[in-house]
């Protein structure tokens, strides 16, 4: 499956409009690449997870009892907050 012709490696519908797509990290030459995004039906971005302060990208997710986790290249295991994509929580897990 691809989205605006990038390879998307994990996708999960969270509600009747809006899904999460995990894209590809190997899609990118960027340092940083904001790889987990909240789209709507319309393919219109809702926003891009925020990622730690160094280069990185996101390489899994999964929803969670206690919300939307997410990990790191860089090893980060973060919280995210699902209506806007930011860090609650982050922690170091390698």
């Amino acid at each position: 499956m691809l989205f605006r012709s990038m390879k998307v490696a994990a996708a999960l519908p969270i509600d009747d409009a809006r899904c999460l797509i995990l894209l590809d990290r190997m899609a990118s030459k960027q340092e940083i690449f904001e790889n987990l995004l909240c789209v709507e039906r319309s393919g219109n971005v809702v926003w891009k997870a925020e990622l730690p302060d160094q280069p990185d990208a996101f390489v899994e997710f999964e929803m969670t009892a206690q919300g939307l986790r997410a990990w790191t290249w860089s090893c980060w295991m973060l919280k995210l907050d699902l209506r806007t994509g930011k860090i609650i929580e982050r922690e170091f897990v390698k």
